[in-house]
């Protein structure tokens, strides 16, 4: 397993023409806190929700605790996941 819960690299979303995430990498190690702060707007929900499997990114690769959330959400594994705070120590 990765010594990290949580790697992005170049992760995108667009909602329509707008472009919310713009080549994003983002790595958490394990035992760590992930607040994301920023102005309104700056993206940090659509992480969240992206990162939880409640929308898909438009590129990029996401995996938390080391499942793939993009293949693994749309081939059933998502049923056995759980959302709010996540323990990255395990």
């Amino acid at each position: 397993m990765s010594e990290n819960a949580i790697e992005v690299k170049g992760l995108t979303k667009s909602f329509g023409d707008f472009l919310v995430l713009k080549g994003i990498d983002l790595t958490v190690a394990r035992g760590t806190t992930l607040a994301p702060l920023g102005p309104n707007g700056a993206g940090k929900t659509t992480i969240v929700r992206i990162l939880s499997t409640l929308i898909e990114p438009d590129g990029g690769t996401v995996r938390v605790n080391g499942h793939d959330v993009v293949s693994e959400a749309t081939n059933g594994t998502r049923k056995h996941w759980s959302y709010g705070a996540v323990r990255c120590d395990r």
